[in-house]
């Protein structure tokens, strides 16, 4: 089975970097979006298995963890899996991982933690197979 991942991701080389850990996973045709209004256009348009949501986006301006109520409310897309990415710890983070939570995401990880680098792809993989098993 082909699944549909979109990622959320305004940067290049972190894009690029999720990218190279999802080519792990045989059949999955990635998609990017560059801020919140381009995934929600493209959520609107196409059926996606799974969001990986890069919580800062552009110069911090705007914050990926708000797609999530936006997904929460809207009954085609409520039950698409989330998972919440931060590049970087921040003081607020922690505050930031326990908002995602709450609004639905299903997993969240900081980039550069070892956490990350051992069951990032692994949580993908569950979440795209519980998805599928679901619908």
């Amino acid at each position: 089975m082909k699944y549909k991942i979109l990622v959320v991701e305004d940067e290049k080389e972190r894009f690029r970097d999720t990218q190279e850990h999802l080519n792990q996973i045989p059949d999955l045709d990635i998609i990017q979006a560059l801020s919140v209004d381009g995934a929600l256009r493209r959520l609107k348009t196409n059926t996606f298995n799974l969001v990986i949501l890069d919580i800062h986006l552009g110069d911090y301006s705007e914050r990926g963890n708000e797609l999530l109520p936006l997904l929460k409310r809207d009954p085609a897309l409520r039950n698409i899996p989330v998972i919440a990415l931060s590049a970087v710890l921040n003081v607020n983070d922690e505050d930031i991982r326990q908002l995602c939570m709450n609004n639905g995401a299903k997993a969240f990880f900081y980039r550069n933690s070892d956490e990350f680098r051992k069951e990032f792809v692994s949580k993908v993989r569950d979440l795209l197979e519980n998805y599928a098993n679901a619908k």
